[in-house]
């Protein structure tokens, strides 16, 4: 991109060059094999810089469109996302007809085999028994020691400092 600029400088810099540096009386110039009246240079000129000019304008609308894009997300997200659980409560939710509208189906959960829900069930009692989670029997059968008497003592005394 920074070569296109320089160039697109270089034309603009060129054209007033054209108009305040060349020597009196200068009315034609060649350039490469082509022998040009400074009018009809300024004119081919001009026509390269409108590329230049029209490149940059349409990249500068092209970053705003995308920053206005970009502040939009959160928006056409949420509108996404709330159309989404309208078609799929229209529909239902394994309907194939949500494809029309671009939205998967929901596919429904695999079974799992015998041995698949033993190792879920096993690792379930290991996970409890590792946190320690009991459930709501088991947590009111525990209580604390019965404390009847409080004795409140002196704080202690922070040891002398050495310099």
């Amino acid at each position: 991109m920074g070569n296109h600029v320089n160039l697109g400088s270089q034309i603009k810099a060129i054209r007033a060059g054209l108009k305040t540096g060349l020597p009196a009386g200068t009315t034609s110039l060649t350039v490469g094999n082509v022998s040009y009246s400074i009018p009809d240079l300024d004119k081919a000129l001009a026509t390269e810089e409108a590329y230049y000019d029209n490149a940059s304008a349409a990249h500068v609308a092209s970053q705003a469109a995308v920053r206005e894009r970009d502040a939009r997300v959160g928006t056409a997200r949420a509108l996404v996302d709330d159309f989404k659980s309208a078609i799929r409560g229209l529909l239902g939710t394994q309907n194939e007809t949500l494809l029309q509208f671009g939205v998967k189906p929901k596919k429904a959960a695999r079974k799992l085999t015998a041995d698949e829900k033993a190792l879920a069930a096993a690792r379930n009692r290991a996970t409890r028994k590792a946190r320690g989670t009991v459930g709501p029997r088991a947590r009111a059968a525990i209580h604390g020691a019965d404390v009847t008497q409080v004795t409140v003592g002196q704080a202690p005394t922070p040891p002398p400092k050495t310099a």
